[in-house]
């Protein structure tokens, strides 16, 4: 049985550009870098489980923090998803067409038959999803 996990963003300037990616209205890279300063690398998850804790960061207010909290909790799927399909190696653009395709289950999808991906999946060939499946480690000789 293959298994695999998930990781969050792991350096500062990951955690930083995900947070100003547009996730939550008026989080840009300025915000994104205090936030990142002041509750650190693991921003993200600190902010998950415990939303209040963006309000200790300054400049940040009740309405904001809120925004900033809900965007972050409604997306961890989707942040989670995006880093497994990321660890494959696709870019933002397959790694996107395959969260359109499978949503909250890509990662279970691709994990469990990424030739799926082939036929399911706009713009990813038998070569691409071939590809994942060796990362994911199927062996060369399975059917």
């Amino acid at each position: 049985m293959r298994s695999f996990s998930i990781t969050p963003p792991a350096t500062r300037d990951g955690v930083v550009r995900y947070l100003a990616s547009g996730i939550a209205k008026g989080l840009g890279p300025k915000l994104a870098e205090a936030i990142v300063d002041h509750l650190g690398i693991d921003a993200i998850d600190i902010i998950s489980k415990d939303p209040k804790k963006i309000r200790t960061v300054p400049g940040v207010g009740k309405k904001k923090a809120m925004t900033i909290a809900g965007a972050i909790q409604a997306r961890r799927v989707e942040r989670e998803s995006m880093v497994f399909l990321y660890g494959l190696g696709l870019g933002p653009g397959v790694a996107g067409r395959i969260l359109k395709t499978y949503g909250k289950n890509s990662a279970e999808i691709v994990n469990k038959d990424p030739y799926r991906l082939a036929l399911e999946v706009s713009g990813v060939g038998f070569a691409t999803a071939d590809a994942i499946a060796r990362r994911i480690g199927v062996p060369l000789d399975s059917p």
